[in-house]
């Protein structure tokens, strides 16, 4: 199982209140926005077409959420602005283009004739971590990274990303 599979029924009822901890992540409003099982990419689709009291109504219906998981996935019915990136030029998760160090291998570069490691490497820990493994990171933009990386050059090994406050 990966970190952004949808949200089935059984899980977001087990997850009461608390708030989705997966799905894409919206860094205006510093929220996941869930994904539900009980949802097809059609039936997404055409939702999103109607005003925000329907769409609350039938999410609820359809896949058991809450109200608030309903409106965080209301307010986000339209996709998120892409933003320019660059690779860090250490591990290859894409950065801001004016990045000077990568909160995922923790290389900094802001001096170019001496980058320095600010710390343990998450990049070399999703690299050698076993098939099906789960890796902790405490910040959002960390998760954020981890889960690119991930995709990027560990997608079949079912490598966990929690994000962990």
């Amino acid at each position: 199982m990966t970190s952004l599979e949808p949200y089935t029924r059984a899980e977001i009822e087990a997850l009461g209140n608390e708030k989705p901890l997966r799905g894409v992540f919206c860094p205006l409003c510093n929220c996941f926005i869930p994904e539900f099982a009980d949802l097809s990419p059609e039936e997404a689709e055409e939702l999103k077409k109607h005003d925000t009291l329907f769409i609350l109504k039938t999410l609820r219906k359809k896949t058991g959420c809450n109200l608030t998981w309903a409106k965080i996935w209301a307010q986000h019915r339209h996709d998120l602005p892409d933003q320019p990136t660059s690779p860090c030029p250490y591990c290859g998760v894409p950065l801001h283009p004016n990045a000077g160090q990568c909160l995922l291998c923790r290389m900094d570069w802001h001096n170019l004739e001496s980058p320095v490691r600010l710390g343990d490497s998450i990049a070399d820990q999703i690299l050698d971590a076993a098939p099906g493994s789960t890796i902790n990171v405490h910040s959002h933009s960390v998760y954020l990274l981890a889960m690119k990386f991930v995709k990027q050059q560990r997608q079949k090994d079912n490598i966990i990303i929690e994000f962990k406050k």
